[in-house]
């Protein structure tokens, strides 16, 4: 192991969203010493492009432009193919970092062994969704920072008297941190089928899950994630429900629902309780 970290962003537009993502990288890249890497897949909007030519000046800041517009997902595997680091986030651009947050998922993978897949804690992530309400809708980035420093600073201590840790089936892909060896042994997600980002994370824990890989959410990682920034409520409905029929094609329904039911169980047992011990630390 040699303790190296990519993360890798994919950028489509939303030069809002983005630029929160990318300056709340930068602040916290001195305190986990990675490697950025911007995927602009085609971006239309002169804000975004701004933006991203801004960010290019910082040395650990690579940038790939898209001659086309490839969808998420073959962006994302070109950010993966580009890397040569151990560990390879894939870190949505609608989402806010503080902290120590890469290497601390990255010790968890570090930690396990077999560990492919890690994923963190966040306001808006499905079943590893907790303290949703701390976050307004239009807070600002050092009001989100500041929640996002509380709640850590929580979860690292609730953290020295449980788990660190804990197996999923399906790990959200907000921000999927990626081993090097769970790409040499799988290759990369599955574009043909997820071309636009959504069920790709699902099929490729499944595949690694095949292979011998294990998949954690990290308990003491917490970050901010918007949801959807690049696309519209119903977009997102429809890729969902196509992800979720392509998902039982490939993997059988059976199969499906009860990785499922697993992870809404592993919710309730495991993440759910977290919720109570910092209002009892806040008394």
């Amino acid at each position: 192991m040699n303790g190296t970290i990519d993360v890798i962003v994919c950028v489509y537009g939303a030069e809002k969203e983005t630029r929160r993502c990318l300056e709340s990288l930068i602040k916290s890249q001195p305190l986990n010493h990675f490697g950025v890497i911007v995927v602009n897949d085609k971006s239309p909007d002169k804000e975004t492009l701004s933006l991203l030519e801004e960010i290019s000046t910082f040395p650990f800041v690579t940038i790939i432009n898209n001659q086309m517009n490839l969808g998420y997902t073959k962006s994302a595997n070109i950010g993966l193919g580009a890397s040569s680091a151990e560990f390879r986030i894939l870190l949505n651009s609608d989402a806010v970092t503080a902290g120590d947050w890469a290497r601390r998922m990255y010790s968890h993978y570090a930690e396990n062994p077999y560990t492919g897949l890690v994923s963190p804690l966040s306001n808006n992530a499905g079943n590893q969704s907790i303290f949703e309400d701390y976050f307004e809708s239009d807070a600002t980035s050092p009001e989100i920072i500041a929640h996002l420093d509380s709640i850590n600073a929580h979860l690292q201590f609730a953290a020295t008297q449980s788990k660190k840790s804990v197996q999923t089936p399906l790990p959200h892909g907000f921000a999927l941190g990626i081993s090097a060896d769970l790409i040499v042994d799988i290759g990369f997600l599955d574009s043909d089928h997820y071309p636009r980002g959504y069920g790709e994370e699902n099929d490729y824990a499944i595949r690694a899950a095949q292979a011998g890989f294990f998949s954690r959410i990290a308990l003491d990682v917490y970050l901010f994630h918007h949801g959807a920034a690049s696309f519209t409520v119903k977009s997102k409905e429809r890729l969902r429900k196509h992800a979720r029929q392509v998902l039982d094609s490939r993997h059988s329904p059976r199969l499906v629902e009860n990785l499922i039911n697993q992870t809404r169980h592993i919710h309730k047992i495991a993440i759910v309780p977290l919720r109570n011990t910092k209002q009892e630390r806040s008394l």
